[in-house]
């Protein structure tokens, strides 16, 4: 039962978001934003996360997981009619903040729970369907919210959007953790924050780290300037949507191989295939500026970041000390978090000075700079 109520809070989770993140930008457009400033309103999603993951993520481990998701459950109904009710950018970036405190507790929730299975095998497949639920809703939501926007308007995406936050609330019928629950008492910072110290010195930690972090301020384009750069290209929020999904899409066709990817191939090689394939495709969003060319960039960035979120999970997992897993995934959220911050801050810099085009270049880069650091030296 609880394994089925994890996978549907991730679903909505994923859903929801699916629906909103590629019409913040293009709304922060409309209510007058500069590209400087729509960076500033998508990287807010990602500001408490940077602080609050690794907390959080021991919270997990003391108090459970289902006190932390219906924490996040509530957060995520208010970040909704929040910005059913946005008139302002102030109000966005309000939104903004709230979606992504409740999406740091439902990922570090959800996958502290999965990577607590005892049964390894259990594990791989449960952070695989993780992943897979988090792919259908990020290929749904896209198209369904663009196609909202397109005959109904923003306000009709945003409602849908509400109404499946509230969907969440199945989560009031996850079993209580009993063994988090004994270690209420005994919660104290001090030890955490050593726990921590001890993880990111060690090097695999550290290069599955700086792996994660590398895919996600690229594939974080398509939350940012991506729709941006679309609509100059004369698509309409539809068309945006659903090439987003189909990025999504991607992402989940590969998950459903992904287990047996992990069974066959060792984790480097499944690293640098990530790495080569994100790295080109968002060289070609600008190279080849069409649908085609879009589409066919984002098939190549939906398999990479297909294999990359799961297998980055997975790798944590392995290296985990006993009894730390929301450490781990909190530590994990903290570097991703950190990249969906810089990644639209930073390239919304880059495209005041250089043009649009010049984020997708940089972000390029350094794709493929962590995948000639991994060749080197990941052992």
């Amino acid at each position: 039962m609880n394994y089925s109520i994890i996978q549907i809070i991730s679903a909505v989770q994923f859903l929801r978001f699916g629906i909103v993140f590629p019409l913040v930008p293009l709304i922060a457009e409309r209510l007058g934003a500069r590209p400087s400033m729509i960076g500033v309103v998508v990287g807010m999603f990602s500001l408490l996360s940077l602080f609050l993951a690794i907390p959080m993520g021991s919270l997990v481990d003391r108090f459970g997981v289902k006190r932390i998701l219906v924490v996040g459950v509530f957060c995520n109904i208010a970040s909704a009619v929040v910005l059913l009710v946005a008139d302002t950018v102030t109000e966005l970036i309000l939104a903004q903040v709230t979606l992504g405190l409740s999406f740091l507790l439902h990922v570090v929730g959800c996958q502290s729970y999965i990577s607590n299975l005892q049964n390894r095998s259990k594990v791989e497949k449960g952070f695989g369907h993780l992943s897979l639920v988090a792919a259908i809703g990020q290929s749904l939501g896209p198209v369904a919210g663009g196609l909202l926007v397109v005959h109904s308007g923003y306000r009709a995406a945003f409602t849908a959007s509400l109404i499946i936050s509230l969907m969440g609330l199945a989560v009031l019928r996850l079993k209580d953790d009993q063994l988090a629950a004994k270690n209420i008492a005994r919660w104290s910072v001090t030890p955490e924050l050593r726990q921590v110290a001890r993880l990111i010195v060690e090097p695999k930690i550290i290069y599955v780290l700086i792996f994660s972090f590398a895919i996600i301020f690229a594939v974080n384009l398509r939350s940012s300037f991506l729709p941006v750069f679309l609509r100059t290209q004369s698509i309409n929020e539809a068309g945006i949507g659903l090439i987003i999904a189909f990025l999504a899409l991607t992402a989940t066709l590969v998950r459903f191989f992904f287990a047996r990817l992990c069974a066959i191939f060792d984790r480097k090689p499944i690293m640098l295939v990530s790495t080569t394939v994100v790295g080109l495709g968002t060289l070609i969003v600008p190279v080849l500026p069409s649908i085609t060319g879009a589409g066919f960039a984002v098939l190549l960035i939906g398999l990479g970041f297909g294999v990359a979120q799961p297998l980055s999970m997975l790798m944590l997992s392995e290296l985990k000390p006993p009894g730390s897993a929301g450490l781990i995934m909190g530590l994990r959220f903290t570097v991703i978090t950190l990249a969906t911050l810089v990644s639209p801050i930073g390239s919304g810099q880059i495209v005041k000075l250089l043009g649009i085009e010049y984020a997708f270049y940089a972000a390029s880069v350094l794709v493929l700079i962590v995948g000639i650091l991994i060749i080197f030296r990941f052992k």
